[in-house]
């Protein structure tokens, strides 16, 4: 797993002192922006959406985990998002959503809770448009990232399999990080790739492991396969690269539960910073977010 370094900010998400370049070479501060993504599984879009809107009127992107929200409901992200008092000033072109429930094939009868479901909320930038990846998968929603047509960085917001020791999920989880590979091997040479979202797996922090370290306590066969997903593609674990406030990103206070499964993954060295956002009032979720701001030159992000 990769580690990079780190660039401090400004207040209006411009990249103060001098960066250095993959190659090496050093770059004038002042042709960096700085763009930012969240990500959190809200345990319920309809709960979670007050929350939700908050970190949208000063990021680019929130992905958003377990919507629970049915097809046809898909349709009322936009609008309750924009009747929020974070929102509300701007014009409806200044969001834009991509969404897909979890429940495109569970039968019409069914009455219980809904599940499952993602989607990115997007705020526009002068000259920035936004468009969905097609993933074929419920699990994951991908969108590109575009300054007048050209791509600059590819956002996947993900819902992985949680673990329960069933063969079914674990085949789920796999399929589900084949997905992903297909996307890395797509256009990961060519753009900076984002995956960030719930991936129901902690993992390690040492390099050197003993072959079964898996069946130690907190970690299981999902670790693995994320682990080796990581390594095969010299993927970036950015949560593991700045301190954090908090070590978990799940909790239950009643059963004294704290585990680190949510993380953002990254084929970028441009990373200026990647934070555990610590618990607040108005998040509902059982989860805590995860902040990712990345650098890009500014002659790719015309600003507004």
């Amino acid at each position: 797993m990769t580690a990079t370094s780190r660039n401090t900010t400004d207040n209006d998400n411009t990249t103060t002192g001098y960066t250095a370049t993959e190659d090496g070479e050093t770059l004038n501060p002042n042709t960096f922006t700085t763009l930012k993504h969240i990500g959190l599984n809200a345990k319920g879009f309809k709960q979670s959406s007050l929350y939700i809107a908050e970190p949208l009127s000063d990021a680019d992107t929130v992905s958003i985990g377990e919507t629970w929200l049915r097809p046809g409901e898909l349709c009322i992200i936009k609008p309750t998002l924009m009747n929020t008092p974070a929102l509300n000033v701007l014009n409806d072109e200044d969001i834009v959503i991509y969404a897909k429930s979890g429940m495109t094939t569970t039968d019409h009868c069914y009455v219980g809770r809904p599940y499952g479901g993602v989607a990115v909320a997007c705020k526009q930038r002068k000259n920035m448009q936004y468009t969905e990846l097609d993933t074929m998968s419920d699990r994951i929603i991908g969108v590109t990232v575009c300054n007048n047509s050209d791509i600059v960085e590819i956002v996947l917001c993900v819902y992985m399999p949680f673990y329960n020791g069933e063969a079914y999920q674990t085949d789920c989880y796999a399929d589900t990080i084949d997905v992903l590979q297909s996307v890395i091997e797509q256009f990961g040479a060519i753009f900076p790739v984002h995956i960030i979202g719930d991936l129901n797996a902690q993992l390690p922090k040492r390099r050197l492991l003993h072959r079964r370290w898996y069946r130690l306590p907190g970690f299981n066969k999902h670790s693995s396969i994320l682990y080796d997903f990581i390594n095969d593609n010299d993927l970036c674990v950015a949560d593991f690269t700045d301190p954090q406030h908090v070590q978990y990103t799940y909790f239950c206070d009643s059963t004294a539960t704290y585990t680190w499964i949510d993380h953002c993954l990254t084929t970028s060295q441009n990373i200026v910073s990647c934070n555990i956002i610590p618990r607040h009032a108005d998040n509902v979720s059982d989860h805590l977010p995860i902040c990712l701001q990345r650098s890009q030159q500014r002659n790719q992000i015309l600003e507004a």
